[in-house]
């Protein structure tokens, strides 16, 4: 369904964005969007497994860790391990895996907590090269290539309170507060891989303008699974219009959970070598953590669903009139300069005062545009 934002902007943008393809070229600012790379499914983990896994969520903490795949034989691994390589396995195949080794880093949140708009990359090894005084000011040149990025993000959502509106906001193609001042060009078309963060766009599937920023909104719902590029820019907002407002005043609830809770599986994938610094489960478990065998007789609680009985989730546009009243936006970024790309905390954007509702959605996912240079 070609409605929504993006239609509402395609005939007034449609030469700006064959005349931004030129200047992309001369300006070397040349990723490739579209909202094909960021994936939701419903339906993933039955009720009973996420209120087990969030069990699990509360007993290991907030601490990073991290597990090798494929599983080992007679390994030991934890309840939330387990359950992620079921769940990757289903998506992706074990072929996916293969002869090759894959990482997954993953850690917990139970609260809901205004994010600020970050990518995820290797921590510890970002933190060390920060250290470095020699290497400060080429590092910074560098921007976002400067940095080393898991291959996917994805978050699973195990327990939802009935007042929280904490959506996961991701920017595809922007990798930095920096990048979302940045034109770049749009495809509304799949790529073959959209893992692949250094695909040409196709100058053909360029349908709205190169200065319009682009942002899925996924509602915090029970059995959810996002995934999104390594790479790309996300945050939570709290409360769900804080970009919009011109001051938060007062402190946020967090109890009871039943009302306020936001428990969620936070995961990565990770190439060639784990992340710098987290703990690394090669089968041997975790220490001070409990284990399971695997073929263990508590596996059964960890098993996804099938993917044929996943619920593939479409993205609705937030529809534009001529006569929308356009606000402006705050984006806050988080990390230091190097990591914001920006020198200020914040960036302003504008956009349709009904990117607001989309933002207190409980359910509907949502693709909406905004403006890099009226901000």
């Amino acid at each position: 369904q070609k409605s929504g934002m993006l239609e509402g902007w395609k005939d007034l943008t449609m030469w700006r964005c064959r005349t931004a393809t030129l200047s992309l070229l001369l300006v070397g600012v040349f990723h490739s969007v579209s909202a094909y790379s960021v994936q939701v499914y419903d339906n993933v983990i039955s009720s009973a497994t996420a209120k087990y896994l969030h069990s699990s969520a509360q007993a290991v903490g907030l601490g990073h860790r991290s597990f090798a795949r494929p599983l080992k034989a007679n390994g030991t691994y934890g309840p939330i391990e387990l359950a992620l390589d079921a769940i990757l396995s289903e998506m992706d195949g074990e072929k996916a895996v293969g002869d090759k080794k894959q990482y997954v880093e993953y850690w917990t949140r139970q609260e809901w907590r205004s994010i600020e708009a970050h990518a995820d990359v290797d921590e510890f090894r970002a933190k060390e090269e920060d250290s470095s005084v020699a290497a400060a000011a080429d590092l910074i040149s560098l921007g976002p290539d400067g940095y080393r990025y898991p291959k996917y993000g994805h978050v699973l959502y195990l327990q939802v309170g009935s007042n929280v509106r904490g959506p996961t906001c991701v920017w595809p193609g922007r990798r930095s507060g920096g990048e979302l001042l940045r034109d770049v060009l749009v495809s509304t078309e799949p790529k073959e891989d959209e893992g692949d963060a250094e695909g040409i766009p196709d100058k053909e599937s360029c349908n709205a303008a190169a200065n319009m920023v682009e942002m899925i909104i996924v509602p915090a719902l029970r059995g959810r699974l996002l995934r999104f590029p390594g790479s790309a820019l996300h945050a939570v907002p709290r409360p769900h219009d804080l970009w919009f407002l011109p001051f938060v005043m007062g402190s946020a609830s967090h109890t009871p959970a039943e009302a306020w809770g936001r428990s969620v599986v936070l995961f990565n994938i990770w190439e060639d070598h784990p992340p710098k610094g987290v703990s690394l489960n090669s089968g041997e478990g975790h220490k001070d953590e409990p284990v399971i065998e695997v073929g263990g007789g508590d596996v059964g609680k960890l098993h996804c669903r099938a993917k044929v009985d996943w619920k593939p989730i479409s993205m609705s546009g937030t529809a534009v009139d001529a006569d929308d009243e356009i606000v402006p936006a705050k984006i806050w970024l988080l990390g230091n300069e190097r990591r914001r790309d920006h020198p200020m905390r914040t960036v302003k954007l504008s956009g349709s005062i009904r990117i607001q509702d989309a933002l207190a959605e409980q359910e509907l996912v949502s693709r909406v545009w905004m403006d890099n240079e009226l901000g």
